[in-house]
């Protein structure tokens, strides 16, 4: 089972990183957050985020496909709007 979204169902149970992703995305800064398996990385030049595993030798490295989400799409699933999400708001990226 893949877990490259995992963090947004966490979030829904965690204000604190509800909190963190949705200011990240609001900061119009580069940030990065990082949870115990996943790398979060806020483009606010290209408006994108990227999702990778946390570390290539953490222990569920291989379960984190590495993503690129528009900041709309990221928005629309933080608020699980899953079902207007376009296809090319999530793209694979390479690791």
């Amino acid at each position: 089972m893949m877990m490259t979204f995992d963090f947004i169902f966490a979030a829904q149970r965690d204000i604190i990183l509800m909190k963190q992703l949705r200011e990240a995305i609001q900061s119009g800064s580069d940030v990065e957050i990082c949870t115990d398996i996943h790398r979060i990385h806020f483009d606010p030049h290209r408006k994108a985020v990227e999702i990778r595993p946390c570390s290539e030798t953490s222990a569920f490295h291989h379960k984190i496909v590495p993503k690129e989400v528009k900041y709309e799409a990221f928005v629309k699933m933080l608020d699980l709007d899953w079902e207007n999400l376009a296809p090319d708001d999530i793209m694979d990226i390479d690791f």
